[in-house]
Parts: C-alpha cells; structure tokens; sequence
C-alpha cells in the first residue's frame, strides 16, 4: 500500500469497517465499538468543518485521558488538522510557552480548565462539539493574533513536545505519513493480532501512551483498555491486566517496580500476557530480577525517540538488561568522535534512519540541524552492540529521567534563579530505583531563605515531576578552569556518607 496517498484516519477506518462490532476502546465503565468509534469521528470531523477549521489549522489538544481524546485525534487526521497536544501534568507558565510557539487557533477541552481562561473568553466563547448523546468537547478560539509559525509545513500533523537542550519545551513536527510508519513498524515487531488486549496507563500527550498502545491497538483491530489517571495504584493495574485479559502492557520502570512489591498474598494471574514492556527510562536491574522473582515473568525493554519511534525492542529477553535488537524496517548506525561506524561491543553515538522520521523540530532550527544530517537522526545516546543486541551506555545530553519523563536541569535551574533569595543554581540526578532519577538541587544564596520556600516557589511554577526531591544550600558551586559547573563534585560531596553512588550528572 502507498503510505504517501493514505493517512491515520483512513487506516483505522479500514478497521472499522472491517470489525464493526469489536470492541474497541474499554475506559473505566464505559466502553464503545469500532462502529461507534467510526460514527463519533465522523460526527466531531463534520463538526470541525462546520466550525470553518480548514485543513492545516492548528489546535491545542488539552485533555485527560477519555474516550473523547482519542475520537478528537483521529477527527483531526480525518480533516488534515494540526495538533499541539498539551500535557494536563504542565503548569500554566509552561503551557503559555508552548502555545506561544505553536500558535493554535484554537484550544479543546472536554472541561473547564484555568488556564483556558488565561488565552481565551472560556468556554462560553466557542463551540461546543458533540462526540456522543451524553460526551461533548469545547472548541475555542484563543486571544493572541499571531500568524501560523512560519516553520510548520503542509504535512505536519502532530506538535509533540518534549523537554529540549536550552531548558524549553521543545516541539517535535510528525506527519501522518511518518506516524503511520512507526505504528506499522510496531505492530509488524510485536505482531500484534487482533485479538490482543493493549493496557494502556500513560498519558495519551505523550509518544508512549497513544503510539505504542493506543493507535497500535486501533490499527490492528485489538482492543486497547485505559483507566482513570487518577485512580492508578499497582494493584487495580494488575486485577485489570487479570480480569480484562491483557496481553500487552507497557510501562515504567518504577511501576514494573511497584508491581514486584505487592504483598506476597496477592497473586496475579499474568499467564495471558505476551510483553511486559518498559521504556521511556533505563531499567534497573534489581527492578528487573525483583519482577522476575515475584512473577516468573521478564520484562522486555524497548528503546525508542519521540523524533522516530520505536529504535529497539527486547522481545526474546536473552538478557534482560539489553533494549533488544531493531525494530522492523529501523536502521542504525554506531559512530565515533570522528565519525567512523565502531567496531561491536565499541561504544559510540547511536544514528538511525526510517520512513518514522520526524519532519522536524519547530523554532530550534539550530538543533534541528545538528540532529538530522543526510537522512540520519544522531539521537545523542552512547550505545554499544553485541550480537544484534544493543545497550545504551549513556546519554550525550544532560536530561534527568523522572519515571520517563526528560527534565531539562536547565529549566529548573532557570526556575531556582528567578527566586530573589538564590544567587546561583546547579540542578543533577541521581539514581532512584522506583522513578529512575531524582532531581537534587544546589543552591547559593544571596539572602536568607529556607528550602522549603524555594519549593513552594518550584511548585508554582513547575510540572509536579520537575520540582526537585531535595533542595541542597551551599556556600558555593565548583567550576572547572573554563567556568564549567562540576555537578559530579557536588554530588560526590553530598553523597560520600551514604550508600548511593552517582549514576548520572
């Protein structure tokens, strides 16, 4: 089939039609059928075209995870929409930043929310979109008369944003074109069936949560069932994954964690389950045996990029502790400092190449050019190979990886600076067995004030997941000779007396 001619929302109507009375999405207590499904995106694309949005407008999606959310995104692949999703965990000083450089039109909500009253005249002023009898969304126009940015192309579908290197959230262009690549690519690895059953208990804003779950399912003619955020404990996950049949659940590390420290008494029936998949942060070795140990199950890592999806996957867990080998139609490259592939079992900078590339990133032209050379995405992640099988030795970029979500310690010390009390901030992590890293923050005070007000002052300004775990005050901050601050010092101070090692500055 020609991917060029087709896109996301014709491939999950071939699904629909295929299996009308399949169940396709089960949310809480409700649930609804590909039929139904179908019926709602049509209704709300319909709606879309009565509201004048034409193809390549831009909209804010800024919803919690609902049936609604997913029928909005493929109504918006239905009518060649943009999408900028919005991520409900942001703040409204981040979320400001992000609409100010992607510029929607519009903003929709299946609530109201505070910040929609901070770019807009509130739900009132919009218009109300129909999904089903008893579900609506709110479509409504934003304040600000900013032209669309002049980096957005014809086929960008998807603004998905991420932490970027200079401490901003940085948006990430995907077309239709290349997200249909990754989900084709995805289910070809796993060999995802019909009658699969998808867990998804991520955030639908994030890569994790609607690509490799959601979408996967819906492509494939699967079921994908998804529960309320914010009721999520480790045991209703595991009585779901046993009562609704799950085949296919993917994770955090912290949560396979959680998981492994049910009580003994609680035991699971997990016999139905093909992969256990974690990503989006390194796996920790005593969460992977913990798990084993507990459940006589391995987990699969898989190692992936928002700029091209899935890069490797650990199907056959030979060794636990690899991220597996390439996906389908994936291919890598391993360089040195000068550019030449190493040898295996050398390590060096991972380049890899697919029809899943992103278009681009929008307004770090700079960034973009450092990242996409002829063809080749340089991720910015040390690897070594052995066998097919990769291992990820580290990471050229300094981000903090809090339960897989990437922290720019830019943005935080930024945040820290802004406190009239804190003269100077250096922000590290440290490895935390649950989220994958802690935030530790150092701090030279100009005048007097306590650490406790510091994160108060974080809070208000920070997604809950950046605020630091502990904020350290000291009289200074080493530097190298070229001004360089020397984070592993300060860590190295704070933790000689106990039994933590520092795994990553």
């Amino acid at each position: 089939m020609d991917l060029a001619m087709d896109n996301i929302y014709k491939r999950f109507h071939q699904t629909a039609i295929r299996l009308p009375n399949k169940c396709a999405i089960r949310y809480e207590q409700r649930s609804i059928d590909y039929q139904n499904l179908l019926q709602a995106v049509e209704r709300v694309g319909k709606q879309f075209e009565q509201a004048n949005l034409i193809p390549g407008t831009v909209i804010a999606l800024y919803c919690d995870n609902t049936i609604e959310y997913i029928v909005a995104y493929l109504a918006a692949a239905r009518n060649q929409l943009v999408l900028a999703t919005l991520d409900v965990r942001y703040t409204d000083a981040e979320l400001a930043a992000i609409v100010a450089e992607s510029r929607p039109e519009y903003i929709l909500v299946e609530k109201d929310r505070p910040f929609v009253h901070s770019v807009s005249a509130g739900l009132e002023s919009g218009h109300i979109i129909e999904v089903q009898d008893d579900l609506s969304l709110f479509l409504i126009p934003l304040n600000h008369q900013l032209p669309r940015h002049p980096e957005l192309t014809p086929t960008d579908f998807i603004i998905q944003y991420s932490s970027g290197s200079t401490g901003t959230p940085k948006g990430i262009r995907l077309s239709q074109y290349g997200l249909i690549n990754k989900l084709e690519n995805w289910i070809a690895t796993l060999s995802i069936l019909e009658d699969d059953v998808l867990l998804n208990t991520l955030t639908l804003s994030h890569c994790y949560g609607m690509y490799v779950h959601t979408l996967t399912a819906l492509f494939s003619g699967a079921t994908v069932v998804m529960l309320n955020l914010a009721m999520l404990t480790p045991r209703r996950i595991a009585t779901t994954i046993e009562e609704q049949g799950v085949t296919v659940f993917g994770s955090l590390p912290y949560m396979y964690q959680l998981l492994a420290d049910l009580p003994q008494n609680y035991q699971p029936d997990f016999t139905q389950v093909r992969y256990f998949i974690s990503g989006s942060a390194p796996l920790n070795e005593k969460t992977a045996k913990d798990f084993m140990l507990r459940f006589n199950r391995p987990i699969n890592q898989v190692f992936g990029l928002t700029e091209i999806g899935l890069i490797t996957f650990n199907r056959n867990v030979n060794d636990v502790m690899s991220t597996g080998c390439l996906t389908a139609n994936m291919e890598a490259r391993i360089i040195n400092a000068q550019g030449e592939d190493v040898a295996e079992g050398e390590v060096g900078e991972l380049l890899v190449r697919c029809a899943s590339m992103a278009n681009g990133y929008l307004g770090h032209s700079e960034e973009e050019k450092n990242n996409f050379v002829d063809g080749w995405l340089h991720t910015q992640d040390f690897v070594y190979r052995s066998n097919d099988y990769f291992y990820v030795a580290g990471r050229k970029s300094h981000f903090i990886n809090v339960g897989g979500n990437k922290v720019s310690p830019v943005e935080i010390e930024a945040c820290l600076t802004t406190h009239p009390a804190v003269k100077e901030a250096a922000v590290a992590g440290i490895n935390d067995d649950y989220t994958g890293e802690q935030i530790i923050a150092f701090v030279v005070m100009a005048h007097p004030a306590t650490s406790s007000e510091l994160l108060v002052h974080c809070r208000a300004y920070l997604a809950a997941y950046k605020v630091p775990t502990r904020i350290i005050q000291v009289s200074s901050i080493p530097k190298s000779p070229l001004g360089k601050i020397l984070k592993k010092n300060l860590l190295e101070d704070w933790l000689r007396e106990s039994n933590q090692s520092v795994q990553k500055v």
